[in-house]
């Protein structure tokens, strides 16, 4: 299913005076959204949070949620980091079922760009999108 499983808590406290607490004590506070449910306010640890974040497969990828014995897939639609120390700040999760349609952002990466021979020539490369959004099964 996913490479990346998130070991959640749920947060007693919402609002900005339960996420600074949650920050205190180390963790990314974050909200799961979707599927037929409430929202629920969630907790990871900052490093375990920074460690699936800086693997590169957190954003547009199909994570699994771990609560205890429950697990959930779900899809990361948003990353805050703060704005001096760059840290993850705070955190959207979605549930999504793992055959249903999503519409997500993938960013797009240009390779060899250095060897164009257009490029080489005196050219320029003129980025106009740096993501395309797709409708895509959720696995």
């Amino acid at each position: 299913m996913a490479d990346i499983i998130l070991n959640v808590e749920v947060r007693e406290r919402t609002g900005t005076g339960g996420a600074r607490a949650t920050r205190r004590e180390g963790k990314v506070p974050g909200v799961l959204y979707g599927g037929a449910k409430d929202p629920v306010a969630i907790a990871v640890k900052s490093n375990e949070f920074r460690k699936a974040l800086y693997t590169g497969k957190l954003l547009g990828h199909l994570v699994t949620l771990k609560y205890g014995e429950e697990t959930q897939p779900v899809i990361a639609k948003a990353v805050d980091m703060h704005p001096v120390t760059d840290e993850p700040w705070h955190f959207d999760l979605y549930r999504v079922d793992e055959h249903q349609q999503i519409r997500i952002a993938v960013p797009v990466h240009f390779r060899n760009a250095d060897a164009s021979p257009g490029l080489k020539r005196g050219g320029t490369l003129n980025v106009v999108l740096h993501e395309v959004e797709l409708s895509c099964p959720a696995d």
